[in-house]
């Protein structure tokens, strides 16, 4: 991920791929910063720093990078256990040093999280020498810092004084205050700490001029054996303690001050408790790691449904002044002139002047090859089925989606029509003129322009969401439309190149039994007819994948029943007209409609597994209250 957001335009194409941007609901300001987002990502989680420029993009309002050390420190110890969700890490944490970390964060970064560091010293110091490495990283960092957390743990491991850690902190904090831009500095102490070592701490920590306290930084234990060393788990066995940590220090502190929660946040539920508990802010770490890079999404989605608690949702009205209106007439105008296609196609596949254009009638054609007219019927429907499927996608992610405020479903709208209409342009290669498709760009770009330039007027409603079963099963789902989206891309872009160059693929010409030679020499103008329905199609065929995919990576939520509708009726017509139309004119190659028929099994699974989490009675989207599911036995 580093080395993608390291290219141009990287790092957006990293919060493109799941629409991760905080709303502008959550902006968090304090005194000397303010942060788009109250989730930010704990310390440790990147210690080499070569994600940065990916992880600023995932949602979250900062991330903590640390512990800092003035030399590189190097544990080599580190252990997933999958069965209690935990991460072992050796002690002390691993870190590249200071002046890796000034010279990483020297490339230039522009991302919307903003960036904490935590401030340790080497084990073994005593306090003066321990208040001095951690000024000069101060005075090192301070440029690229919103704030600075403190860790004591190897303070408190080296046995220090609780009257020590005190002198440390006042002497932390005076060097904030002191600098240029003065930073606020956060005591970070662990969810293990005694509690009357807490209780001692945090008060003398916001006595000293601190911002407030972090619960963070995991348990320790011995490896025992008499080895002297020690480890620190951190994940969902930590949950419990942290919360009560949090709760604890909100009491004790009163409500100004800063409260960072963290430890075994996997779900946006334990965000929630942290949050319920005092947190101001709250971390997440292990939960990247077990849950995936749509967890601080998962987190903001699930504040804003707190916010929208008990605030009644209304559709938004039908006006030519709102984009919705405007995107269900461009989905239903496409539907329309797909339709005309179909008729043309099952009934007489040519029309006046296509004959014209050929100097042949029908009669002509049949008498050259009889598959022919087959074949050009077999194109034109396929590319019916296609274009029929766009409309009722674009339909249902205007009248259901852009009306209830998702403004996701008008850029993927925006996206996959520049690529159906720079395909429609194809036809300028092959020397044939076709003024239906000629007037179907005529009547569509203007619908399509107003789609974008009307307003979105609704604001979308969210839901808590849960790690059940459901959504896992949601996961595979969505991972199999990405799959097949991105596979009717790449067909869809096969199909019009081979369609601007060879035009046949050799199971064509096995079905026309002729060589595309024969037929150029009979009729010149009989290549570039065919030619011209292939390009149309493939261009038909990458725009639907277009939308398909970016509805799969930024459409999935809990309970909303529309975008599964819209899934099944946009999928039927471009299936069942592609294999109808095989089958009626004997087109029936194996290996021809393979990826036709895997495709169909996919996305068959695909509804199947993400039927029980889009359609959710419990957290039906109210967008969804026009087309419900019934409730499955699981639900």
């Amino acid at each position: 991920m580093g080395s993608l957001a390291a290219l141009p335009g990287g790092a957006r194409l990293v919060e493109a791929f799941g629409d991760m941007g905080a709303p502008a609901s959550l902006r968090r300001a304090f005194t000397s910063f303010e942060l788009v987002s109250p989730v930010g990502l704990g310390a440790g989680l990147d210690a080499e720093l070569s994600g940065l420029r990916a992880l600023s993009h995932f949602g979250v309002g900062f991330i903590e990078i640390g512990p800092v050390t003035r030399d590189a420190v190097r544990s080599g110890k580190l252990a997933r256990h999958d069965a209690d969700g935990t991460i072992t890490y050796g002690e002390p944490l691993e870190n590249p040093g200071l002046e890796a970390v000034t010279a990483r964060l020297s490339v230039g970064r522009s991302a919307p999280a903003r960036l904490a560091f935590r401030l340790a010293h080497a084990r073994g110091a005593g306090v003066e020498q321990a208040a001095a490495e951690v000024r000069a990283s101060l005075m090192e960092l301070a440029r690229h810092a919103a704030f600075f957390t403190l860790d004591l743990r190897a303070a408190l491991d080296d046995g220090w004084p609780v009257d020590d850690c005190e002198r440390h902190i006042e002497a932390v904090c005076q060097a904030a205050r002191a600098l240029p831009e003065p930073r606020p500095l956060v005591l970070c102490l662990p969810p293990d700490l005694e509690s009357e070592t807490m209780l001692r701490l945090a008060p003398a920590a916001m006595k000293h001029g601190a911002a407030g306290i972090s619960v963070s930084g995991g348990f320790r234990f011995d490896l025992g054996s008499g080895s002297g060393q020690r480890c620190v788990v951190v994940g969902a066995t930590t949950r419990q303690a942290s919360l009560e940590r949090v709760r604890a220090l909100r009491q004790l502190l009163g409500p100004e001050p800063i409260v960072l929660g963290s430890g075994g946040v996997a779900s946006p539920v334990d965000a929630l408790a942290l949050f319920d508990a005092g947190a101001t802010l709250v971390q997440i770490h292990s939960g990247l790691v077990f849950v995936g890079p749509g967890l601080a999404k998962r987190i903001n989605e699930a504040l804003v449904a707190r916010e929208q608690a008990g605030v009644e949702p209304a559709l938004s009205p039908f006006s030519w002044r709102l984009r919705w209106g405007w995107g269900a007439i461009y989905g239903g105008a496409l539907v329309f002139m797909a339709l005309l296609v179909l008729v043309v196609a099952v009934s007489r596949v040519l029309l006046p002047y296509d004959e014209l254009y050929l100097g042949m009638t029908r009669a002509g054609i049949d008498a050259l090859d009889p598959q022919l007219i087959p074949f050009m019927r077999h194109d034109r429907v396929t590319a019916a089925g296609a274009t029929m499927s766009i409309g009722l996608l674009y339909f249902g992610l205007s009248a259901f989606g852009i009306r209830t405020g998702e403004r996701w479903a008008s850029r993927a709208i925006l996206i996959s029509s520049v690529v159906g209409f720079a395909s429609y342009w194809l036809w300028l290669r092959l020397g044939y003129f076709e003024p239906l498709h000629a007037l179907a760009v005529v009547l569509l770009l203007p619908i399509f322009v107003a789609v974008m330039l009307t307003a979105i007027s609704a604001q979308p409603r969210r839901r808590v969401d849960t790690n059940d079963a459901s959504w896992r099963h949601s996961l595979v789902a969505q991972l199999l439309f990405v799959t097949i989206g991105v596979g009717f891309v790449i067909g869809g872009v096969t199909i019009s190149i081979v369609g601007v160059t060879s035009i046949f693929v050799h199971s064509d010409m096995v079905f026309l039994n002729t060589t595309a030679a024969a037929l150029d020499s009979a009729n010149r103008r009989l290549l570039p007819l065919i030619a011209h329905d292939r390009a149309g199609f493939g261009g038909a065929l990458a725009a639907y994948g277009v939308a398909l995919t970016l509805t799969a990576m930024w459409g999935f939520r809990r309970g909303v029943a529309w975008l599964w509708w819209t899934l099944l009726v946009s999928g039927v017509p471009g299936f069942a007209a592609t294999l109808a139309v095989h089958a009626a004119v004997g087109y029936t190659d194996f290996w021809h409609l393979a990826p036709v028929n895997f495709a169909l099994i996919l996305y068959a699974a695909g509804l199947v597994l993400a039927r029980p989490y889009l359609c959710d009675p419990k957290s039906r989207n109210w967008g969804g209250e026009v087309f419900t599911c019934a409730p499955s036995r699981e639900s």
